[in-house]
């Protein structure tokens, strides 16, 4: 009885693996794609990220990562609401990942609802691991409600967790820029002259810089 319990245990693992190996296989086309995608998003090419997602996302409507990905690219483009649409399906398939969370935090203080956003940047730093992304997305939620003191600690936190996390020290800047030209604004009320000795144009400050990920 033994040998044969065995044997049956061996070729039920077999058949286990070889459909695990096939499904796997199956999957792997499309996770490429969504990597594809993601590189581009990275390299600042939404526009040749979106038809790859779309794609994706016809054959496989709940793919989080897909979701997570357009929901970016729609954010970027000012569409809110898409983007939160992608976000939630994202999160209802995938809801401790951190980088949705703070992603869906960022797209509703876009969206006005401040406070469900900011809870959703707390969860996302509730979830173990590095959290370098969650802060960096809380920083922005912060940038978009101009408390731009809290953002800059926030990407001084993601930069000492992630030293080349590049959109935190995107972040931070702009959080500088700000707090400068406020400090700047102080100092020309109370005394109007107080520039007299910055004019030159090696100390001029370029105020034209948006906020990241805005």
């Amino acid at each position: 009885m033994f040998p044969f319990h065995t044997a049956c245990r061996l070729a039920a693992a077999s058949l286990f693996c070889l459909l695990s190996i096939s499904h796997a296989r199956a999957a792997e086309p499309v996770d490429v794609t969504v990597k594809q995608a993601h590189q581009l998003l990275e390299q600042g090419k939404p526009e040749a990220a979106l038809p790859l997602l779309d794609a994706v996302l016809a054959s496989q409507p709940q793919h989080a990562a897909a979701r997570f990905n357009r929901g970016q690219i729609w954010l970027g483009q000012g569409r809110v609401d898409a983007a939160l649409a992608d976000l939630d399906q994202a999160i209802a398939s995938a809801p401790a990942n951190a980088r949705y969370l703070g992603a869906r935090c960022v797209a509703r203080v876009q969206a006005g609802q401040a406070e469900a956003g900011l809870a959703d940047c707390a969860a996302a730093l509730a979830q173990p691991g590095n959290a370098a992304n969650a802060l960096v997305a809380r920083g922005q939620a912060w940038l978009l409600l101009k408390r731009d003191a809290e953002a800059l600690a926030d990407f001084d936190a993601a930069l000492q967790a992630s030293p080349q996390h590049m959109r935190a020290l995107y972040g931070k800047g702009v959080a500088l820029t700000r707090l400068g030209e406020l400090l700047r604004q102080q100092a020309l009320q109370a005394l109007p002259g107080a520039d007299r000795d910055y004019r030159h144009q090696a100390l001029a400050v370029s105020l034209s810089v948006k906020p990241a990920g805005l």
